[in-house]
């Protein structure tokens, strides 16, 4: 048979000339700036003076010794620092005049600081302490800072962070007196303005004095300046960013510029889950990048993350910088992380303690939300430095689904996102879930010293990015104060909405305010329709508190609901404990109940959280249990303004009022323990102050409790340890001399090394414990004397006295009473009649690794029917359910690699309210709960919970759930057809028809004012458009039209004849036989159809043995059952035998087989007959832990070797568990020892 192949050859030659061109000016002698006011140069190579090369004669004195070394352009002056009280430290004294009638002012110099101690003055000019101009590298509050007083307050400019040491910078500040604006420029880039300059330069001229100021010394009793200057100057205007650019860029050559783009080039993250946005520019540079791996990352930024269970793709990044001629590459290892990577932190206090890139990371004022099966925490990112003021320069982000292991979701905002709000301002928030969006409740700080106010940010997803939801603050913070800008009053935003839909915001600091948000969540409610927000009228300010006593109303308010009552938790007074009050109104009266968590939490029994003086609550519900959030400062080097979020089990006592609860080290899962002394055994440890000693237990054990914990030193060795004070977090039992001190945690390798121990057998009783010092094996803890009790190190031999080994011996007592383990059932408070509800099973408290549970739950059957049950997770399945008594039903369960932790989501369980149910409570309740834990197969009884929920009036409703079926039964139909003329296939027409069916009947399902009868009639014509396109489809014709018996042109011949024909000619009756598409016409379809069949050649074969062996193994296939039992087939094998199967069905129908390879077919497709009878499953014991029964605990066992197959090492054991003999473990032995189970 000829065959042709009609080809398209298109070829297009494109040709694009060209030309760069590039013309150089000629040089020329550049004219005096008339601007520049003076000029050091610092080029001199001897003497006292420093030249004024503007040539205005403001030539400068150099005082104390001088050095230069070499600088960006020729010489620089060295200064070495000092402390305020030198009398040696160099520095520039500049004669007076230059002030003298100057509006405007730019000064710039080329930097190189050596670092060192804060209140650094790179120069000062001015008069005196009250009036000055002045810049420091690095402020107390940790920032680069310029400013300018006139005898009140400073009007300042300050960047983010201190100045970079050890390189040159280049620094400019301008004021512009007729715009009332200074900028601060940091090499040629502006980084920060003030636009409420009132203060001119001149104002600062006393012609009675023999200075305009100094370089390198303060007005004050400050350090001296220590490092470099080079090229310093003093303009008579304020130099436009274009000037100060080129002024920068002038100053050195093109290998400078491209070696500082280099060295200060960031692209933030390098360990990342989203795009990257790379700068294509830095201070004159052209940056170009390529990635080495653009599957992952494209050289434009944009990520694409491997598949979820694939490795973190590693994608080196080259950037390469350039400037004319000169260019440089500099590349950044990026880390992609993929799809559900999950960086886990444990739960232990502070509960974050490092960020994805395992640094430390300092967090603050924690906001909770539960969304979902997900607890999100917020928290303010503290990046001060040790020692310095507050930075929070960002909102960062952590989720849980089990309150154990935590996610880094990363940074979510940051201050300077807000149009209105300055940087390192990302106080207090609060995310708030309304209408499938995320809103985000802030304190930010507003410029030019207007205070601190709330913002309203949005989002479409918890993890942000959130945006600035108005561009402006949600209220002027001048409303809470009469009309006077408030500095701190109007911060620590919390928002509630209540079960009418209501909003409820609530902030203040020392004085507590509220007020309405409508529906949109980003205005406030203007509740007498005066068309203003106002003090009294929309806003209520300075709310009580009723009965507050211990001191004020603080800070940082918490609004919730619990059992219809409400809450406010808020840090009380200074120290600040976490106080709160209750009532039965969002918006009070409020009635003060007490402290909730501080007591004892310092020495000599204070209030306050650990190394902070300000704390910050969030209490939530998850999975029927209550938390409080708060924190402190117990990291290593954290202080107070270097915090850490923390968490604790809130408890409520029968009348709703909250149990007190303390501080913490242990959190939701560490442990605590009691250190008893082996002679005096009703003696243990415990610290007072921050001493330690031994005592006998007292009513408050707080002081009693310790962490034992991986030594500091050495976290390697099993027996190394440091001991924690479990109410004092970061306070570790610490050698100091001769004594056993409670000390901070520091981060220093001395502390560590005097923190840690080594556990020895008891010197006195190797049943006890003793505790080598790391820092000094010779030395051991013990007590001192009877009387005193104090702990001390003290060096033991063999020739020791028993009683001084007795005073070294001790014994580790648990704390805590065993922790049962709890099914536990979640889910709404109240549901809709008719309504589906979700209740998902939790068990908290597991402290052994359970892989197994045997669950059976009773529901109320006259208001719930039971619908499904799911995993909770990908780690959890369901293997058997058994729902055949109304009102119970019983679910088997795997968790394949097990499960502990304080609380664990297992099942999600979907049940629907009865029809007709309305106005009552309904209870859904574990009945049963056995625990399978492995590998050793034993059996836990776990604790039972319960759920009521209530049930509403039922709402006039119209049932869509057919018309949504038959959509999705026809979108399925429709998009499976294919459009063609093959048997099998859809004419187009009819695909289109039945289009504008389904597009019809949806748009009655999208229209919300539908009618029942609408909605019914939608459903017929629908079922009726379905079964009119299902009879379109192309049936297989006969092509022989001549009825001869055989295919051949004399049936091409007729179709011929009847070509062009159609349904609306004359002779259709007798042509349509000719219509083998059944398209109602006939054309080259029809013709190309008789043809294909003429050429289909029957050769002269035995297909006889084949098709018997096909019609034997079709029977023994559809006769196989899948399963797990005994005489049914694994899954695999009957996919196996199917192929099969179809492989000799393919030999069969082709034409042009021969008979050997047809022989073939018949022999391979028996031998896969006789395969899968084989695979046949066999009866085996299920019983493995061979106790005489089946339950959870063989099915534990089964699920500890999930995913072992024959190639594993631990196949010998593992195989007891191959129920069906298919050399590996799977769902299919899970399956059979759970119906085992159910008998």
């Amino acid at each position: 048979m000829s065959k042709f192949k009609k080809m398209v050859s298109l070829a297009m030659a494109l040709a694009i000339w060209i030309s760069l061109f590039a013309g150089m000016a000629p040089t020329v002698q550049a004219a005096a700036d008339p601007y520049l006011k003076l000029w050091y140069k610092f080029d001199e190579a001897s003497g006292t003076t420093v030249v004024d090369s503007s040539g205005n004669g403001f030539n400068g004195t150099f005082v104390n010794a001088t050095t230069w070394d070499t600088g960006v352009d020729g010489k620089s002056y060295v200064m070495t620092g000092g402390t305020s009280s030198s009398t040696t430290a160099p520095y520039v004294k500049i004669p007076n005049g230059v002030l003298n009638g100057l509006n405007n002012i730019t000064i710039a110099a080329w930097v190189k600081w050596s670092g060192g101690s804060s209140n650094q003055w790179l120069y000062a000019l001015g008069v005196d302490s009250s009036q000055y101009e002045f810049l420091s590298p690095k402020l107390w509050n940790g920032k680069l800072h310029a400013a300018i007083k006139n005898g009140g307050a400073e009007q300042s400019v300050d960047d983010t962070d201190a100045l970079q040491t050890g390189v040159w910078k280049h620094l400019a500040v301008t004021i512009d007196s007729t715009t009332k604006t200074s900028v601060l420029y940091v090499d040629g880039a502006a980084v920060a303005t003030n636009t409420n300059i009132t203060i001119k330069p001149s104002d600062l001229y006393d012609a009675s004095k023999d200075y305009t100021g100094y370089i390198g010394k303060s007005f004050y009793a400050d350090p001296y300046f220590g490092g470099q200057v080079d090229d310093f100057r003093i303009y008579s205007t304020a130099l436009t960013s274009v000037k100060v650019s080129e002024l920068y860029n002038s100053s050195i050559d093109a290998a400078q510029i491209v070696a500082a783009a280099k060295a200060n080039l960031s692209i933030g993250k390098t360990i990342v889950t989203g795009d990257i946005k790379l700068p294509s520019s830095y201070n004159g540079t052209a940056i170009t990048w390529q990635s080495s791996n653009t599957a992952y990352l494209g050289n434009d930024g944009k990520v694409t993350r491997p598949a979820q269970g694939q490795p973190v793709a590693v994608v080196p990044l080259t950037a390469t910088i350039a400037k004319g001629n000169v260019s440089a590459n500099r590349t950044f290892t990026i880390s992609i992380l993929p799809d559900g990577y999950t960086m886990n932190f444990t739960s232990y206090n502070p509960i974050f303690k490092t960020d994805h890139n395992g640094n430390r990371i300092f967090t603050a004022d924690p906001a909770a939300l539960v969304d979902g099966d997900t607890v999100y925490v917020y928290a303010g990112h503290d990046q001060a430095s040790l020692g310095g003021w507050f930075s929070i320069n960002e909102w960062v982000c952590f989720s849980t689904k089990d309150m154990v292991n935590w996610k880094y979701e990363g940074v979510v905002m940051k201050s300077t996102d807000f149009s209105w709000a300055t940087s390192g301002t990302a106080w207090a928030s609060q995310v708030i879930k309304r209408n499938g969006k995320y809103y985000l409740y802030s304190t930010s700080g507003r410029p030019n010293n207007q205070g601190y106010t709330v913002g309203v940010a949005v989002s479409n997803s918890p993890t942000g990015p959130f945006v600035d939801a108005k561009g402006a603050p949600l209220f002027d913070n001048a409303i809470t104060t009469g009309g006077t800008l408030s500095s701190f009053e109007d911060i620590d935003p919390t928002v509630y909405i209540d079960d009418d839909g209501q909003a409820y915001l609530y902030w203040g600091n020392g004085k507590l305010h509220y007020a309405l948000l409508n529906e949109d969540m980003i205005s406030i409610k203007d509740l007498n329709g005066d068309g203003q927000i106002t003090e009294g009228a929309d806003i209520f300010t300075n709310v009580p508190i009723n009965g507050l006593t211990g001191g004020i109303y603080d800070e940082g308010p918490w609004l919730y609901k619990h059992n219809n009552k409400f809450y406010l938790i808020f840090p009380q007074a200074l120290p600040q404990k976490i106080a709160y009050a209750m009532s039965d109104s969002p918006t009070g009266p409020w009635q003060y109940k007490g402290v909730i968590l501080g007591a004892n939490s310092e020495p000599n029994g204070g209030t306050g959280t650990i190394n902070s003086d300000t704390s910050h609550p969030a209490v939530i519900e998850f999975n029927g249990q209550s938390y409080l959030f708060y924190h402190n400062s117990a990291l290593p080097t954290g202080g107070q303004t270097r915090r850490s979020v923390s968490v604790e089990r809130l408890y409520y006592n029968a009348d709703g009022t909250i149990k007190p609860s303390y501080i913490t080290s242990t959190g939701l899962t560490g442990v605590a323990s009691f250190i008893q002394s082996s002679r005096y055994q009703d003696k243990f440890v415990r610290f007072a102050d921050y001493d330690t000693r031994l005592d006998s237990k007292q009513e408050d054990l707080m002081p009693f409790k310790w962490e034992i914990l991986p030594g500091l030193a050495d976290e390697a060795t099993l027996d190394m340890v440091s001991i924690q004070v479990v109410n004092k977090p970061g306070f570790y039992l610490t050698v100091y001399g001769n004594k056993v001190t409670l000390a901070k945690n520091d981060d220093s390798a001395g502390f560590k090394n005097n923190a840690t121990f080594k556990k020895v057998p008891g010197l006195a009783d190797s049943n006890g414990v003793s505790f080598q010092s790391f820092s000094d094996p010779t030395l051991h803890i013990r007590q001192s004397d009877p009387d005193s009790s104090q702990l001390r190190v003290h060096p033991y031999s063999s020739s020791s006295s028993e009683t001084d080994k007795q005073d070294a011996t001790f014994n580790i007592l648990n704390t805590d009473e065993p922790k049962v383990p709890t099914a536990v059932l979640s889910a709404d408070n109240s549901v809709k009649p008719r309504s589906s509800f979700a209740v998902t099973v939790s068990l908290n408290s597991v402290t052994k690794s359970v892989y197994a549970q045997d669950i059976t739950l009773t529901y109320d059957a006259n208001v719930f029917d039971y619908a499904s049950a799911a995993g909770a997770n990908n780690s959890t399945q369901i293997v058997t359910e058994d729902k055949a008594t109304a009102g119970k039903v019983r679910l088997i369960a795997v968790n394949i690699g097990g499960i502990t932790g304080a609380s664990t989501p297992v099942m999600n369980l979907t049940f629907k309210v009865k029809s007709g149910v309305q106005n009552t409570t309904g209870t859904i309740a574990a009945s049963q709960a056995k625990l399978g834990v492995a590998p050793e197969g034993s059996v836990l009884q776990a604790a039972l919970g319960s759920k009521s929920i209530a049930v509403g009036s039922i709402e006039v409703v119209v049932d869509k759930t057919a018309l949504i079926a038959a959509i999705t039964n026809a979108q399925s139909l429709y998009d499976a057809a294919v459009v063609g003329t093959l048997p099998g296939q859809y004419p187009q027409a009819a695909k289109d028809a039945f289009g504008v069916a389904i597009n019809a009947a949806k748009a009655v399902k999208d229209n919300q004012s539908a009618t029942q009868s609408q909605v019914d009639s939608a459903v017929t014509a629908l079922n009726s458009a379905i079964d009119t396109f299902k009879a379109d489809v192309i049936k297989e014709v006969s092509a022989d039209l001549n009825k001869d018996g055989v295919v051949d042109v004399g049936d091409l011949a007729m179709a011929a004849y009847y070509y062009g024909k159609d349904s609306t000619s004359a002779d259709w009756a007798t042509a349509k036989a000719a219509d083998m598409n059944s398209d109602h016409k006939i054309d080259i379809m029809d013709l190309a159809y008789v043809a294909s069949k003429i050429i289909e050649v029957v050769v002269g074969v035995d297909r006889t043995v084949l098709i018997t062996a096909i019609t034997n193994a079709e029977s023994l296939y559809g006769a196989a059952v899948v399963g797990t039992l005994p005489g049914q087939y694994p899954q695999a094998a009957k996919n196996a035998f199917g192929v099969a199967i179809n492989i000799a069905k393919a030999v069969k129908d082709n034409q042009g087989a021969t008979q050997s390879q047809i022989d073939s077919a018949v022999t391979a497709l028996d031998g896969a007959i006789d395969t899968f009878k084989a695979a046949v499953i066999k009866e085996v014991s299920a019983d493995l832990n061979k106790d005489g029964s089946i339950d959870v605990g063989d099915l534990a066992i089964v699920a500890y070797y999930y995913g072992k197959g024959s190639a594993s090492t631990e196949w010998a054991a593992a195989k007891a568990a191959d129920m069906n003999s298919d050399n590996k473990i799977d769902i299919m032995d899970l399956a059979f020892v759970a119906s085992k189970i159910l008998g």
